[in-house]
């Protein structure tokens, strides 16, 4: 099963790149198709994590361990669930499928770039809430802004750039506080990881 989180994670990425490079190749009803099946998948591991998860556990379920040449540095892409992290997974499905579902049947423009966009956040945000490790955490975090910045500059309402910069700016400051303090947490304990287990 852990590793159906990786792909619960991956795939929304997949459909990201596959539309963003494959798109224009594609008709649009295709393009629609593959973004549900994109944001359809995750939903459904959801599901089978939430039958299959040991009830009463506080524990995390489902681990994989994942080494991308930074076990060096005390990080390893380690994704799982436990009881909070499964409850958020499945918020974040149910939201993106409805997200996905509601843009497809819109009269948005450049539908195909938007759901290239939404369904890049949609990985970071499910990445984030299947991290086990604090430095992944903060990592999938922050890289879910940059598509929601090009939304926001692109499909917003009235004086939708100069938002998109405000935000920008509060979210670099943010993240800057947040990257700070995690440095601060990391030297302070002597931690060897960054895993919460």
């Amino acid at each position: 099963m852990g590793m159906s989180i990786v792909l619960g994670v991956l795939a929304p990425l997949i459909t990201g790149v596959f539309l963003g490079i494959g798109g224009r190749k594609l008709s649009l009803p295709a393009c629609k198709f593959c973004a549900i099946v994109g944001f359809l998948v995750p939903l459904v591991i959801g599901i089978i994590s939430w039958i299959e998860f040991p009830r009463g556990s506080s524990q995390f379920a489902f681990v994989t361990d994942t080494d991308l040449g930074l076990k060096l540095f005390g990080f390893t892409l380690k994704l799982g669930l436990n009881n909070l992290s499964l409850v958020m997974w499945m918020l974040a499905a149910i939201v993106g499928l409805s997200a996905a579902l509601y843009a497809i049947q819109s009269k948005i423009e450049n539908i195909r770039f938007y759901l290239v966009l939404l369904s890049i956040t949609q990985f970071c945000v499910l990445g984030t809430y299947a991290s086990i490790n604090l430095f992944f955490i903060y990592f999938f975090h922050e890289i879910a802004l940059i598509p929601t910045f090009f939304a926001m500059g692109l499909w917003g309402g009235a004086g939708k750039r100069q938002a998109a910069i405000e935000a920008a700016a509060y979210w670099v400051t943010g993240a800057v506080i947040g990257l700070a303090g995690l440095l601060w947490i990391y030297i302070v304990t002597g931690a060897k990881t960054t895993d919460f287990i």
